[in-house]
């Protein structure tokens, strides 16, 4: 029983002593100003405004390569952020309304990962969401 007592002791204090090193950010588009706000989310304040084109809606991170892709709906661009600088790095031209995005990936020998691209214009019927 103390063993046990112990062992729990030591996982909690593990996760609440690690807490702060791991800490990840969020990346929250802004389609009224065109930007993205970069929240850390160990402590929940704003640490970088990133500029990006016009009316930027669906967000995808590559896990892999560290990057954060932005649909930016009304340019038809997908903006590249850079996680390790907190800026664009590229700008994407893809068409209509880049709204949805979602980067397949696998962590297997051989890192692969795809950006895969939707435009959602009509793709939901009003109040299905």
């Amino acid at each position: 029983m103390k063993m046990r007592l112990l062992t729990a002791a030591f996982a909690l204090a593990g996760l609440l002593g690690s807490a702060q090193a791991f800490a990840q950010n969020a990346y929250i588009t802004n389609s009224g100003s065109n930007t993205v706000s970069v929240i850390n989310t160990g402590n929940n304040t704003v640490i970088a405004t990133i500029p990006v084109e016009s009316f930027p809606l669906g967000v995808a991170v590559n896990p892999i390569s560290g990057r954060v892709y932005i649909g930016n709906s009304n340019s038809g661009t997908v903006s590249v952020i850079d996680t390790a600088t907190n800026e664009v790095s590229a700008t994407i031209t893809v068409g209509t309304q880049p709204d949805l995005l979602f980067v397949l990936s696998s962590s297997t020998r051989g890192a692969f990962a795809a950006l895969v691209i939707t435009a959602a214009y009509g793709m939901f019927p009003p109040g299905s969401c």
